[in-house]
């Protein structure tokens, strides 16, 4: 969790405050501080041969890979927070402005460009 929000603006054009993108054993999240990050539930072993940037353009995320994995405990939002699992995790970048998903938790949603303080993901066409 981040003290200032960051936004990223999605291939629709809107912005998404502090988006978490999931689904069952995984999720996407950003922080200000770090580039955006790829955890996944190490349970069932799907995480061992991964290749993290094809698993995202599933998801409508184009991505390129900045870290090896890591592991630790973490939380998931498949189950409100509340329990601990084993993961493996991996920084990304992104490569283009990222899509919607059902499953997407966010703190607001707009069409301008946000003006408050807090770290922006702009792209470019």
């Amino acid at each position: 969790m981040s003290l200032v929000p960051t936004y990223v603006q999605l291939n629709n054009g809107m912005w998404a405050k502090s988006p978490i993108w999931f689904g069952q054993g995984w999720y996407v999240c950003v922080d200000y501080d770090h580039p955006p990050e790829l955890v996944m539930e190490k349970k069932g072993g799907q995480w061992r041969y991964l290749n993290v940037e094809e698993f995202l353009k599933s998801k409508d995320i184009s991505a390129k890979l900045l870290t090896g994995k890591s592991s630790a405990l973490r939380l998931f939002p498949d189950d409100h927070w509340k329990k601990f699992r084993a993961a493996a995790s991996w920084f990304f970048e992104f490569t283009e402005a990222p899509g919607t998903l059902t499953n997407m938790i966010l703190e607001g949603l707009s069409k301008e460009r946000p003006e408050e303080d807090g770290t922006p993901y702009e792209f470019y066409k």
